[in-house]
C-alpha cells in the first residue's frame, strides 16, 4: 500500500552522464510550474527544470535538472487509506523504505518546517546508492486530505551549491483544491 522510493540501477548512469559542469539557476531565475496527472499537485521549478518520467514508476510528480544532478519526486497517499498515522509516523515509514536502498546512510533531524502552510518535517540523508553517492532531502508533508513525501537528491560535491534550489522546490510544494 505505501508507495516509497526505488531508485532503480540506471541512477548512477545518469549522475555520471551529466556531471558536466553547468550554470546553477540562481535565486531570481523564472521559474515553471508542474502540476500531476490528477491537477492535485503541482511543484514550481526554475524554469530549466524538466519533467522527468521514470525517477519512480509510482510518483504523482516528478522532476530534474540533470546538467545539475537535482532531482525530486513527490508520492501522495489518501490519509483515509491510512489508520490513525501522524506526520512523524509517516515520516518514518517511508525513510524507513528509502533507508533500505541506500548503503551506510547517515540521518541529520527532524527539522520541524512548514510547506504550503501545513506541517511538515525533513531529514537529510547521506549514503550510497548503487556505488554512487547521494544526498537526499526526505520531507513529509500534512497536508488535508494527503500525507505527500517529497525526496528531492543530488551528488554530495553538489549539496551545497544545489541544497539552496532542492529547498526552494520543496516549499514551493502546493496541494491544489
Amino acid at each position: 500500500m505505501t508507495r516509497t522510493i526505488r531508485l532503480f540501477s540506471w541512477l548512477p548512469l545518469i549522475l555520471i552522464a551529466f556531471s558536466a559542469c553547468s550554470p546553477q539557476p540562481g535565486p531570481k531565475t523564472k521559474t515553471k510550474d508542474i502540476v500531476s496527472a490528477n491537477g492535485k499537485l503541482r511543484i514550481t521549478v526554475p524554469a530549466a527544470w524538466q519533467e522527468k518520467k521514470g525517477l519512480n514508476d509510482s510518483a504523482d510528480l516528478q522532476a530534474a535538472y540533470t546538467p545539475s544532478e537535482m532531482y525530486v519526486v513527490v508520492l501522495s497517499e489518501p490519509k483515509e487509506d491510512l489508520q490513525d498515522m501522524t506526520l512523524e509516523q509517516h515520516s518514518k515509514l517511508t525513510r524507513e523504505a528509502l533507508l533500505t536502498g541506500v548503503k551506510d546512510p547517515v540521518v541529520t533531524g527532524p527539522f520541524a518546517l512548514q510547506v504550503d502552510g501545513r506541517p511538515a518535517v525533513q531529514y537529510e540523508i547521506r549514503g550510497g546508492v548503487d556505488h554512487v553517492k547521494v544526498v537526499y532531502l526526505h520531507v513529509t508533508v500534512d497536508g488535508l486530505k494527503y500525507y505527500h513525501q517529497i525526496l528531492a537528491w543530488t551528488v554530495p560535491s553538489r549539496f551545497e551549491a544545489n541544497k539552496p534550489t532542492l529547498e526552494g522546490v520543496v516549499q514551493r510544494f502546493k496541494e491544489l483544491p
